[in-house]
C-alpha cells in the first residue's frame, strides 16, 4: 500500500515540538472550550480497570474505552513481533495505561504540559516510573488521515524505544535506534488491521527542503554528535536514520523485510552494525543510491497486516476502581513525574479513602523515594509487605532499604525472602536478580548466585552492573578467565564513574592475583550494594 505526498507544509518549530504538534494536530481542530463548573471532575467520575495479557488500562471513559485501548496495545505488540521476530518485548516492569475519556481529564494527569501558556498539548504522554511504565491518552482522537500522524506517536516510539535494548547485548548505532523507533511510531491499529510503515510528515518535509545526511555520516554518529545535541540538526539526522528504516524494511516493495530482520540478527551476532549491513545489502554505495532513489519518490509503501484474532477485547478482565484505587495510581504516575507535592496528596487522600489497601503504601513509599525520606519510604514498603502487596517493586525497595554495611545473617536472609518474592511477582526485573545474586554471596552461596547473575544479563545485556555482578559470583567460583571477561564488558558498558570504578576495581584486583601467578583467592568484598542498590 502507499501514502500519496501532498499537502505537507514545513514546519521548523523544533523537532520534539514537531513530534508532539503532530501528534495532536488531529485533536485541536475538534477542541471544545468548556466552562469551568459544567463538568464533572476526572476524580469524581467512575473509573475502570482492564487487564489484558500484558497491559493494564484504567479509564473513565467507560468500559467499551478502556477495553479497546488495551487491545490496540495488545495489537501493536503482536505486530512487532511479527514485523521483529528477534525482538525481546518484555521490558522488565508493567506498562499501565491511563485512557482519558478527553483533555480535561489528561490534563489531571500529566498537567505540566498545560502549565506553560501556549505549549503544546499531546494527545498522548509516556513516562517511566521506579514500578511501572505509564501511558496517558485521550480516547477521543479522531482516526488520521493518509498524510496525518498517529496522534500516539510518541507513545509508540517510546513502547520502541522499551524493546530494543533488552534485544541486542550492544549499544544500538543512533541511526538504528532512532530510524526503528520512528519508523514503528506511525504505526495505526484500525478496525481489522494494522498499517505500519506509515509516512511521518515533518520527516519527509525535512527532506524536502533539504537533502539526507550521506550512510556515513549517519553511522559515524554518536550520544556527543551535534547531530543529536542540537535541534536544526537532529532534524536531519532524524529524517535521514527515518528513510534509511524504512527502505531497509519495506523498500523494493516490501521484499526488504525479510533482509532487515537478516541484518538485524546479524548486527546482534557480530556486533558491527555497517559489516552486517554489508553482508545483507551489498555494497553501501549501491545501497546509498538505492536509499535516496526511494525517498525522492512520490510514494511511500508501507505494511498492512490483519489483527491478531487470538487478542480479543471482550476476554479482559474488568472491574471497577474504588476511589482509593484510582488515586494511588495517580500518585504512581505523578511520582514518576517527579511531582511529588501532587503525589503527596493523592496519597494523602487514598490513606483517608482506606487505609487497609497495601497499594496506598506502594505509592506513599515511591513519594517518599522521590522526597528523600529512606526511612519513611521503607516504612511504607514495610506495610505494603504486610498487607500482602502484588507490586513486585515493593518488596525489591523494601530489601534495598533494608540492607546495611555488614548485614548479619537474619538480616540477609530477610532480604533474601524480600527480593525472591519480587522476583515471584515479576520473573523480567533484572535488577533484582542482581541484587540477589549479590545476596547470596554474602550468605556463601555463590554457585546458586551465579544463575541468577546471568539471567539478570539476559534480561539487560546492556546494563553493566549486572556484568560486574556476574564477574564477582565468578570469582567467587575460581572461574577466573570468565571473570575476567565479564568484568572488561562491565567496563566497556559503564555509563558513569561509580559503574567505571566497580568494574575496574574487580579488573585490577583480578591482574594482580594474575600477574603473581597465584591461583584467584577470594576477592575482598566488591563495592556493596548502598541502600539504592542497584539501578532502578
Amino acid at each position: 500500500m502507499t501514502h500519496p505526498l501532498s499537502g505537507l507544509e514545513p514546519d521548523r518549530a523544533g523537532h520534539s515540538a514537531l513530534r508532539s504538534l503532530a501528534a495532536s494536530l488531529a485533536i485541536l481542530v475538534a477542541m471544545v472550550v468548556v466552562a469551568a463548573g459544567t463538568f464533572v471532575s476526572a476524580a469524581d467520575r467512575p473509573w475502570v480497570e482492564v487487564k489484558s495479557p500484558h497491559f493494564t488500562a484504567i479509564s473513565d471513559a467507560g468500559e467499551k474505552s478502556a477495553r479497546r485501548v488495551a487491545w490496540q496495545f495488545e495489537q501493536v505488540r503482536a505486530v512487532l513481533l511479527r514485523l521483529w521476530p528477534w525482538a525481546r518485548v518484555s521490558s522488565g516492569k508493567p506498562v499501565m495505561v491511563f485512557a482519558a475519556r478527553d483533555e480535561a481529564t489528561l490534563k489531571t494527569l500529566v498537567p505540566k504540559y498545560w502549565e506553560q501558556k501556549g505549549g503544546m498539548r499531546p494527545a498522548s504522554v509516556f513516562v517511566t516510573g521506579r514500578d511501572r511504565h505509564f501511558v496517558a491518552l485521550r480516547t477521543d482522537t479522531a482516526e488520521p488521515d493518509s498524510v496525518e500522524a498517529n496522534p500516539y506517536f510518541q507513545t509508540y516510539w517510546s513502547y520502541v524505544y522499551l524493546v530494543l535494548p533488552a534485544s541486542f547485548a550492544m549499544d544500538l548505532p543512533p541511526w538504528y535506534a532512532r530510524g526503528l523507533a520512528d519508523f514503528f511510531a506511525n504505526t495505526i491499529v484500525r478496525n481489522k488491521d494494522v498499517q505500519v510503515g506509515r509516512i511521518v510528515p515533518w520527516h519527509l518535509t525535512e527532506l524536502r527542503q533539504t537533502s539526507m545526511l550521506p550512510l556515513s555520516t549517519l553511522f559515524g554518529v554518536d550520544q556527543q554528535s551535534p547531530y543529536l545535541t542540537r535541534d536544526v540538526d537532529s532534524r536531519l539526522f532524524d529524517a535521514s536514520a527515518w528513510a534509511l528504516v524504512h527502505y531497509l524494511t519495506l523498500g523494493e516493495r516490501g521484499a526488504n523485510l525479510s533482509k532487515f530482520n537478516r541484518f538485524s540478527t546479524a548486527m546482534r551476532a557480530s556486533r558491527d552494525p555497517v559489516a552486517a549491513l554489508r553482508e545483507v545489502y551489498g555494497d553501501l554505495a549501491a545501497l546509498e543510491r538505492e536509499v535516496r532513489s526511494y525517498t525522492a519518490k512520490n510514494l511511500f509503501a508501507y505494511q498492512s497486516f490483519g489483527i491478531d484474532v487470538d487478542v480479543s477485547s471482550e476476554g479482559f478482565a474488568l472491574r471497577p476502581l474504588q476511589t482509593a484505587e484510582n488515586a494511588t495510581a495517580r500518585a504512581a504516575l505523578h511520582a514518576a513525574m517527579n511531582r511529588p507535592v501532587d503525589a503527596r496528596a493523592l496519597v494523602d487522600a487514598a490513606k483517608k479513602a482506606d487505609p487497609t489497601l497495601s497499594s496506598v503504601y506502594d505509592s506513599d513509599g515511591l513519594v517518599c523515594d522521590i522526597e528523600g525520606r529512606k526511612d519513611e519510604a521503607l516504612a511504607a514498603y514495610s506495610k505494603a509487605v504486610e498487607l500482602g502487596t502484588g507490586n513486585f517493586y515493593a518488596h525489591y525497595r523494601h530489601a534495598q532499604l533494608s540492607w546495611r554495611q555488614n548485614a548479619d545473617a537474619p538480616t540477609l536472609r530477610a532480604i533474601e525472602k524480600s527480593l525472591e518474592r519480587a522476583i515471584a511477582l515479576n520473573a523480567d526485573y533484572a535488577p533484582a536478580y542482581s541484587f540477589l545474586a549479590d545476596t547470596k554471596v554474602s550468605l556463601s552461596a555463590a554457585d546458586v548466585a551465579e544463575p541468577l547473575a546471568r539471567r539478570a544479563v539476559s534480561l539487560e545485556p546492556t546494563a553493566s552492573y549486572h556484568h560486574t555482578t556476574l564477574a564477582w559470583v565468578l570469582v567467587r567460583l575460581s572461574k577466573r578467565d570468565e571473570a575476567v571477561r565479564e568484568a572488561q564488558t562491565a567496563l566497556s558498558l559503564a555509563r558513569n564513574a561509580a559503574e567505571r570504578q566497580r568494574a575496574q576495581s574487580l579488573l585490577d584486583y583480578l591482574s594482580r592475583k594474575m600477574s603473581r601467578g597465584r591461583p584467584t583467592e577470594y576477592a575482598p568484598e566488591p563495592p556493596r550494594p548502598t541502600r539504592d542498590g542497584p539501578p532502578q
